[in-house]
């Protein structure tokens, strides 16, 4: 009887949202792990990595079956490696968060199926493991990818919208209905927000182009590494930058000439600087996929294997990320979301 009256009162979340999350999710983490591996090869010594190359493959010119093995064996410890990192980043964010930032960005959580309270420790370890194993038969061959499309399917006419994993685990996916929009406030809309985005680019560009000239002139830097000091630059540059504005005018330039404030989401008061930290780290972190798809550049840092089958993911979730927005009653980016932020119109007194 308790079930029932619950379920009456619970609205799950759809199937469609929960792919949505998980594509965006998928993005994240893709990015970030990219980021990571271009920042070891940046930070490494090409002579550590010539070695590590010579020591795994020291007989390159006899035997060329054991190196397509050894490299197999590389990429299989390098797949388990990303997905027990997944897991292990999933179980934290939903035990503690009780959302990742996919399920968040579509207003959905994680819950316990019986209580509707957040989900245990185990009860997130036991569901995200189960998840990620669900797709290993497709290494094996392409043909297991019709066990993901029986679990989608079952889950589409359950009542519940279960996956099997959260049959096992005992655990909900519900729409989450976020606070009440303040019904006098005019949210502004995205396509104000990418302009003010490009003015705001445009100035950080040249700020950051004659910082790495001067740094060129003086330490007389190679050309890698200059475009390495250039994006390091520009990444902290946008952000203490970002940070710094919104401080002091609440604002960016761009901002700021499109009449844009940003404000906190719930209070409408200037944001905190945790709150202002958090939101232009994320930003320049969903910035990045577009700095990643310039093959020119990264070529040389990545192989193809990386690129080709990843740079189609980037676009669905980057997309995914700004049709949310466009939909959203506040009009709240990803980072917005995560920072608690919103932007506003700002109409200043005469």
């Amino acid at each position: 009887m308790f079930g029932t009256e619950m379920d009456v009162k619970v609205s799950y979340a759809e199937i469609t949202k929960r792919v949505a999350a998980c594509i965006v999710d998928q993005t994240i983490f893709l990015v970030c792990c990219s980021f990571f591996f271009l920042l070891i090869s940046f930070i490494l010594p090409e002579e550590f990595l010539a070695n590590f190359f010579n020591y795994v493959f020291p007989d390159t010119n006899t035997d060329t079956g054991l190196i397509s093995e050894r490299h197999e064996i590389l990429g299989d410890l390098g797949t388990l490696l990303d997905s027990l990192v997944y897991i292990a980043l999933e179980v934290l964010m939903i035990t503690k968060l009780g959302w990742t930032p996919g399920k968040l960005l579509l207003g959905i959580y994680i819950k316990d199926a019986s209580t509707l309270k957040n989900a245990a420790l185990m009860q997130v370890v036991m569901r995200s493991t189960l998840k990620a194993l669900l797709f290993i038969p497709l290494y094996i061959s392409e043909w297991f990818l019709i066990l993901p499309i029986l679990v989608l399917i079952f889950a589409v006419f359950d009542k519940r919208k279960q996956f099997f994993h959260d049959k096992i685990a005992n655990t909900v996916v519900i729409d989450y209905k976020p606070e009440e929009c303040h019904l006098n406030l005019n949210y502004v809309g995205i396509t104000r927000r990418i302009i003010a985005d490009i003015i705001d680019y445009f100035i950080l560009k040249g700020i950051s182009l004659v910082y790495v000239i001067f740094v060129w002139v003086i330490l007389r830097t190679t050309i890698p590494q200059s475009l390495i000091i250039h994006t390091c630059s520009s990444f902290l540059l946008s952000v203490i930058f970002g940070v710094f504005m919104v401080k002091k005018s609440g604002g960016t330039p761009g901002q700021l000439l499109c009449g844009i404030h940003i404000k906190d989401a719930n209070t409408l008061e200037n944001v905190t600087l945790v709150q202002a930290i958090i939101r232009y780290i994320l930003i320049e972190v969903i910035h990045f996929p577009i700095l990643i798809t310039r093959r020119e550049f990264f070529n040389k840092y990545t192989s193809e294997w990386w690129i080709d089958p990843s740079s189609g993911l980037i676009f669905v979730g980057i997309i995914l990320i700004f049709i949310c927005a466009i939909f959203d009653r506040r009009k709240q980016l990803l980072h917005d979301k995560i920072a608690k932020t919103v932007a506003i119109n700002y109409k200043p007194s005469s």
